[in-house]
């Protein structure tokens, strides 16, 4: 697994403060799909500035912590001290990681399964990040966006 730090690369909210946890407050590890072959930089980008799906002013920073890429490239893009924006209630415990691929078809519907290396890359990744903050893997700590 090839895992790339990007953090100091990507915009930040111009004005939005960054709020910030302890690793220790960290429940659960929420798992996304993009449903777009986006890059780290231009989902940066799009969750910062206004009218993103998440926020009219936009977001402080880009709403996940780590990005699963096609080729199993894995690109750590906020400090797991940030409270991202990308689950609502549960943000505050929560750390996000997506999985960059195009799940649904023409239609809308959720229909391609995510790509073998992107998700080789995240069942590595997911072990080693639960086993750092002391997270014992289980269905309450490794959730889907919508569970």
């Amino acid at each position: 697994m090839d895992l790339r730090d990007i953090v100091n690369a990507l915009p930040v909210h111009p004005t939005k403060k960054i709020r910030k946890r302890n690793r220790s407050d960290i429940a659960r590890i929420v798992v996304h799909g993009t449903d777009d072959d986006c890059t780290p930089l231009a989902l940066a980008r799009y969750d910062t500035s206004p009218g993103n799906h998440i926020s009219v002013d936009g977001c402080p920073s880009i709403t996940y912590a780590e990005m699963f890429m096609k080729d199993g490239m894995v690109y750590h893009t906020a400090p797991f001290e940030w409270i991202t924006w990308h689950v609502g209630t549960y943000n505050a415990d929560s750390l996000g990681f997506a999985l960059v691929y195009k799940c649904t078809d023409k239609d809308g519907v959720d229909k391609f399964a995510p790509p073998k290396k992107a998700l080789e890359a995240l069942y590595s990744r997911l072990a080693e990040v639960c086993l750092k903050l002391k997270l014992r893997p289980s269905e309450s700590t490794i959730v889907g966006h919508r569970e």
